[in-house]
């Protein structure tokens, strides 16, 4: 079962749950690990979008907000990679 965050206000649940509680997989942590604390621009990439797809299905699908949930989501992963 997945857990839901909460983050600034808005439910989320984008990715799976790291044990550190950040939303990230297992899979995309060991890639990172041998990148040096980067992750190829495919994952990031990957990762941005479906935490910006989050932000917009909790918002009920409204739109017009889709470069604000995309540079968010982009924050959020930058912050944990680097």
């Amino acid at each position: 079962m997945r857990q839901s965050n909460k983050l600034d206000g808005i439910e989320a649940d984008p990715l799976p749950m790291h044990h550190d509680g950040e939303f990230i997989s297992d899979e995309v942590i060991n890639k990172a690990d041998h990148c040096l604390g980067k992750i190829p621009e495919h994952e990031r990439f990957k990762l941005i979008s479906s935490r910006a797809y989050s932000l917009y299905e909790k918002r009920g699908f409204i739109a017009g907000h889709d470069i604000e949930d995309w540079n968010k989501a982009a924050s959020e992963i930058d912050k944990f990679f680097y």
